[in-house]
Formats: structure tokens, C-alpha cells, sequence
């Protein structure tokens, strides 16, 4: 076909379109005219109807009472009739999208998913162990309509129903036993760069969308379940998943979220694992990530140190070695943070220095206060780095500041916390420190020198006390106790 026949084609397709136009708009008049002429004939059809078929007529007369009462009126009438035709035939449909409604409502009813069998968990299983992507994305459907359904959630996901505890628990083992392999088959971990995300490699839009379901769920799972055994198995299988939760900025946040809640109010073994979780993800990320996640922990620190006893500390102590493992990893980010909060301890202390109040007496003779003054000597101690040692001098100096603050016999305790805390210091760092002085004060002090009072008590314990109450200041037990912690204190 040349130009020309195109173009007469097109013209001839142009008329007929303009014919087919002319004729709907001659067809819509003929229509109106209709319409007018039959208002006039319908009583006549009517009478006719009830001769013809009276039992028609009669269901018209008990159901359509208006197509009976028709009347043929002027034009006007016959427009508000029109309209009120038009707003009946709204009203019918809907009746009928009420009615569709209904029906889909009962349709969804009846339809809540397919129940999951032990047949098809077989058959899951044989997939998945050939690293079938389909099987693996059916598997976690189903772990999604299964937490849905034990939590109470509602789920976009309806594909499944889980009915009793045991096909549940298969599920879940079925994701963490074979969801791992399956990933590493289609996204292998690269082997010289190991810091590239997964969703890099060419195969990441076959296994998105399982990948995360499987990551929301068993997220979800951790912050349902209360079994300690089965967390810690969840949270070892999400420190292997991490590569792939970076993939997912805001999935991520909420993982550290939950994995510092779980780091900081957990049994021990729980926080390990916790630890190892976070600490993973903050190799993989970047810096302003390593930033966030060290905010998070040394606030949840300061947070859940309020109280020391012999059955805290340990957990105490372990969030601080935690925090020192994080803290090694940058030198630079570690400066900033300690660059902060090393002034904000410096801040409180002169503000009790300068107002001399119960209120800011408080806010330094505390033991959250004293547990980061311990954290960041450890920190100094133990990250040793050139970066670091500009922050030595500032901590010193507050330190002497919170021991020089209130200096009588009833703080004796505090003053012991914060000379072993210079001490360790200066150890690892060879840091020249003023700390005999300190040991000395307490030897010449008035409550060392009088005569104590009998008693039958114990030596103080000072591991978990800032203070003495003024009845045990002239006791032979806080004698002996001062003698006891002031010989480490000289020759450490």
C-alpha cells in the first residue's frame, strides 16, 4: 500500500466514523420522540396486559406499584417522571451493588484460604531441597497467614490457613531449615567483596519478594514469642540473614530496634546473640549506621544501669563489654560519641559545682553517672588509638571533679569507684594520673583515726554502694572495709 491509498483509507475511515456520529445523534431524537408518545398509549398496554396475562399484572400490582399509577401529563411532568425513572434505576443498582456486596462478602467467607496439610508440608519440603524459588515463596506465605493468625494481625496475605500448633511449628522449621540454603544457592555471598548487598546480584528479583516475607515474619516472631530457646534460634538465623536485611533500610530499623530491646533486657544468652546481630549489621553498613546503632546502645545502657546489686552487675558489666567491642570498630566514630557525652558528664558536674544543690548533688552522685564514667575509661583503655588519647585528659579531669565534688567520709565508696576506674586507665594507656593523693585523704581522715564503736557487723561491702549512712561511719566494719579497698587502690 503507497501514501495515497493510505491517506484515502484514512479519509473513507473519517466519513464513516462521521456517518456512525450522525446516525446516534438521529437515533436519540427518535428516541425522545418515542418517549413522549408513549406516556399517552401506556394505560391503554396496561389494560390490554391485565386481559392478556393477568397473573403478570398482578405481580406488577404487588411489586412495581409506580408503573401501574403512570399518568400522562405535559412535558414538564413527563421530565420529573424521567428523573425520578433515573433516580429509581440508582436506587436498583444500589440495591445491586448491596446485594454484589453481600455476596462477596459470604464469597469471602466461604473462601479463607487453602488449609495447610501434611501432604503439602512433604511436598514443600522435596521442592525445597532442590532450592525451589516457587516452593520457598509458597512457604512463606504460608509463615506470613500463620503469624497473622497467631498474633491476631490482619495480613494482606489469605492464601493459607494454619489450623493447629504443629503445622505451625513445621513452617517455621521448614524457613529456618531450608530458607538459608536457598538463598545462598540463588544469591551466593560474594567472596572478595563481602560488604556488596545481595540485591546487587542478578538473581535478587526471583527471590525478593519471599526473602521479604521470610524477613518481616520471623521479626514478628521475635517480638511475639516468649520461649527463650526458640528466640535464641530465631535470632541466630536472622544473624545469618543480615546481608540480606541491609537490603531493606526501613526493615532494618526496626530489626536494631528490636534487637537492642532484646540486647538490654534479655537473659545473657539472648544478649549475646543480640550483640552479634547488631554488631554484624554495623560491619556491613556504613558509617552513619554504625553512628545510629551506637546512639541506641550507649542510651539503652544509661537507661537500664539506674540500679546496681549483686545480681545486676553482671549484666551491667556485660553490656559494657558489648559496647566496648562496638566502639572498636571506629576509632573516629567513637571520638564524636565520646566527645559528647564525656562533656555532657563534664556539663552535670559543673552544675552542681556552680549551684551546689540536693538536685545537682544528685545528678552526679548516681549510678548512672558512675557506670559511664566507667564505660568510657574502658572504652580508652582498651580502644587504644591516637585518635582516642585527646580524650583522656577531659575524662580525667571530671573524674577528679565528681570524687572532689563532696569529699567526706559518707562518699568514701563513690571516691574507691573512680580511683579503680583512673587506675585501669592508666594502666593501659601510661597516662601519668594524681592518684596517691586521693588513697591518702582517706587515711588521715578523722573516721579512720577515733576509736570505733563495738559492733558485730560485717566489713561494708563497697561494690554496690556510692555512700555510707552516717551510723556506720565510726563502726569497726567501715574502717576495715576503707583499709581493704586502699591498698589495690596504691599499688594497682
Amino acid at each position: 500500500m503507497d501514501i495515497d491509498e493510505f491517506m484515502s483509507t484514512g479519509l473513507a475511515d473519517s466519513e464513516e466514523i462521521d456517518d456512525e456520529t450522525d446516525e446516534e445523534k438521529l437515533s436519540e431524537k427518535t428516541r425522545k420522540r418515542r418517549s413522549t408518545d408513549t406516556g399517552s398509549s401506556h394505560k391503554d398496554d396496561l389494560a390490554q396486559l391485565e386481559e392478556t396475562d393477568p397473573e403478570f399484572f398482578r405481580f406488577l400490582k404487588d411489586n412495581d406499584q409506580k408503573l401501574l399509577e403512570f399518568s400522562d401529563e405535559s412535558e414538564g411532568e413527563e421530565s420529573d417522571g424521567e428523573g425520578e425513572e433515573r433516580e429509581g434505576q440508582r436506587d436498583e443498582g444500589k440495591g445491586k451493588d448491596a446485594e454484589g456486596e453481600e455476596e462477596s462478602d459470604e464469597h469471602e467467607e466461604e473462601f479463607s484460604g487453602k488449609s495447610v496439610t501434611a501432604d503439602m508440608l512433604k511436598q514443600w519440603e522435596k521442592q525445597l531441597k532442590k532450592f525451589s524459588v516457587p516452593a520457598f515463596h509458597q512457604v512463606t506465605r504460608a509463615l506470613a497467614c500463620a503469624v497473622s493468625e497467631m498474633g491476631g494481625v490482619q495480613c494482606d496475605i489469605n492464601d493459607y490457613t494454619v489450623q493447629g500448633e504443629t503445622e505451625f511449628n513445621r513452617i517455621v522449621e521448614l524457613c529456618l531449615t531450608y530458607g538459608m540454603s536457598v538463598l545462598n544457592h540463588h544469591v551466593p555471598e560474594a567472596k572478595r567483596n563481602r560488604k556488596s548487598l545481595a540485591s546487587t546480584h542478578h538473581n535478587w528479583s526471583k527471590v525478593r519478594s519471599p526473602v521479604r516475607l521470610l524477613l518481616t515474619n520471623l521479626m514478628t516472631l521475635t517480638r511475639q514469642l516468649t520461649d527463650k530457646t526458640v528466640l535464641v534460634v530465631l535470632l541466630k538465623q536472622i544473624e545469618q540473614l543480615t546481608r540480606f536485611y541491609v537490603c531493606f533500610p526501613r526493615m532494618l530499623k526496626s530489626l536494631v530496634k528490636v534487637l537492642v530491646l532484646l540486647w538490654c533486657e534479655s537473659s545473657d544468652h539472648i544478649r549475646i546473640v543480640a550483640f552479634v546481630s547488631l554488631r554484624k549489621l554495623a560491619i556491613l553498613q556504613s558509617t552513619k549506621f554504625l553512628n545510629s546503632v551506637m546512639k541506641r546502645m550507649y542510651l539503652s545502657f544509661v537507661a537500664n544501669s539506674k540500679f546496681t546489686s549483686p545480681k545486676s552487675r553482671p549484666l551491667i558489666v556485660l553490656m559494657e563489654n558489648c559496647l566496648v567491642e562496638m566502639y572498636n570498630l571506629d576509632h573516629h566514630t567513637t571520638y564524636q560519641h565520646g566527645f559528647v557525652y564525656i562533656r555532657q558528664l563534664a556539663v552535670h558536674l559543673r552544675t552542681a559545682m556552680v549551684q551546689q544543690k540536693k538536685d545537682t548533688y544528685q545528678a552526679v552522685y548516681n549510678w548512672q553517672y558512675v557506670h559511664c564514667i566507667e564505660l568510657w575509661c574502658r572504652v580508652l583503655a582498651d580502644c587504644v588509638s591516637e585518635t582516642l588519647k585527646p580524650l583522656i585528659y577531659p575524662l580525667v579531669q571530671t573524674t577528679l571533679g565528681v570524687i572532689r565534688l563532696i569529699p567526706t567520709p559518707r562518699y568514701y565508696p563513690l571516691r574507691f569507684h573512680c580511683v579503680h576506674f583512673l587506675n585501669m586507665l592508666a594502666d593501659k594507656t601510661n597516662a601519668l594520673i594524681p592518684i596517691a593523693p586521693l588513697i591518702l585523704e582517706v587515711l588521715d581522715s578523722p573516721a579512720l583515726m577515733k576509736k570505733p564503736r563495738p559492733s558485730t557487723s560485717k566489713p561494708v561491702s563497697f561494690s554496690h554502694i556510692l555512700r555510707v549512712s552516717k551510723s556506720q561511719l565510726q563502726t569497726k566494719a567501715f574502717q576495715v572495709g576503707c583499709c581493704r579497698r586502699v591498698c589495690p587502690g596504691l599499688f594497682l
